[in-house]
């Protein structure tokens, strides 16, 4: 079993590699730990695969819009402004 200097040393310099590109290398890399390939793919997820909420909004996004849409110029007003002017 490797310590883990040699688990985490590069086995090629980053060059022109995106820290992106560099987890999906370490994650593609055959040879590479199995839990160090996990950790990657996780890191590398959120940039990869879009989130489902970013696609389509939600049952409370639908409903604001639909509310919104609705109350147009019918919404209810504001109460009377309560002031005292004391000329």
């Amino acid at each position: 079993m490797m310590n883990d200097a040699a688990a985490h040393k590069p086995r090629k310099s980053l060059g022109g590699m995106t820290p992106l590109e560099y987890m999906l290398d370490v994650m593609n890399d055959d040879e590479a730990d199995p839990s160090r390939r996990d950790r990657m793919a996780m890191a590398a997820a959120p940039f990869v695969h879009v989130r489902a909420s970013d696609i389509a909004p939600g049952k409370k996004e639908q409903k604001q819009a639909a509310a919104e849409k609705a109350a147009g110029k019918f919404s209810p007003r504001g109460g009377p402004r309560l002031a005292v002017n004391n000329d």
